[in-house]
């Protein structure tokens, strides 16, 4: 263990100089160390400095030449210009040059390809429509090049499926006793004739009243739609459009139990506009 973690401090060569201290450490034996100029802080007197002449300067024959872009003046050696470098003054300006039928790529200027569709211009030679029209209509992947038409044997309408019949027929089927979840009829009878109006009715009786209270005129607030007989003593009138009234709150609750609404009452306020009827 010892070794290794003065392998890693970078104290010896090696690992078998490692050992060989740690062997003479166990047997009292005093090995003089001697670390490294590095790992005292020192710089070896033979390690180049900067700002100092390299022992090579002036030895390679240089030449002036001239930028092939911009034509700007350049310092390169001899040895450099005949191997073919030493041409641009930068990376930008060899990138300039080389554009366009000086490309190793080049292929002839081929014509840009454009979209059949709209005429955009294309980033690929393979493609022939651009992103926003490759898949449509029948280059789609959920295109049907003859769509199936079906007629519903029970009302009569087109359906574009292997269906039989279509959604609304489909789900009458399921309604009511031919429902997987038939309980025998376990609602209470009530509760289905309030749930009856309110999906026949009750919509029907706010449009003819444009959503205005038919006593105080008030609108935008919360409606019911009231029955003038009582819902319970008058069966027969329970579906009449004509035995319906749309009422406020406040002219609602003053009907019902003959007194005006309490201040902050939140009597017949639901989610919905006009849920509860009476």
């Amino acid at each position: 263990m010892e070794s290794s973690l003065r392998w890693r401090k970078n104290i010896f060569c090696s690992h078998q100089c490692a050992n060989k201290v740690n062997m003479a450490k166990k047997k009292g034996i005093k090995i003089p160390y001697n670390p490294h100029p590095k790992q005292l802080g020192k710089i070896p007197p033979t390690a180049f400095k900067k700002g100092s002449i390299p022992w090579n300067a002036g030895t390679m024959e240089t030449v002036k030449t001239n930028c092939l872009t911009c034509d700007k003046e350049i310092i390169s050696s001899v040895v450099r210009v005949a191997n073919g470098r030493g041409r641009f003054c930068s990376a930008s300006c060899r990138g300039k040059y080389f554009n366009g039928d000086k490309a190793s790529n080049w292929q002839g200027g081929l014509e840009i390809p454009r979209c059949l569709d709209c005429g955009k211009l294309l980033s690929n030679r393979n493609n022939k429509y651009c992103q926003k029209h490759a898949h449509v209509g029948e280059r789609g992947s959920r295109w049907i090049a003859n769509k199936i038409k079906n007629t519903c044997i029970d009302c009569g309408i087109e359906i574009s499926n292997k269906s039989k019949k279509c959604f609304l027929c489909s789900v009458k089927d399921r309604s009511g006793e031919k429902s997987v979840r038939w309980k025998g009829g376990i609602t209470p009878f009530e509760h289905a004739e309030r749930v009856k109006f309110r999906n026949t009715i009750q919509k029907k009786v706010l449009e003819r009243d444009g959503y205005t209270c038919q006593m105080c005129g008030k609108s935008g607030v919360y409606l019911h739609v009231d029955h003038i007989q009582e819902w319970s003593k008058y069966v027969e009138g329970r579906f009449d459009m004509d035995n319906c009234r749309t009422l406020c709150l406040s002219c609602h609750y003053k009907i019902t139990f003959g007194k005006e609404m309490p201040e902050g009452s939140k009597w017949g306020i639901t989610s919905l506009m006009g849920r509860n009827s009476n």
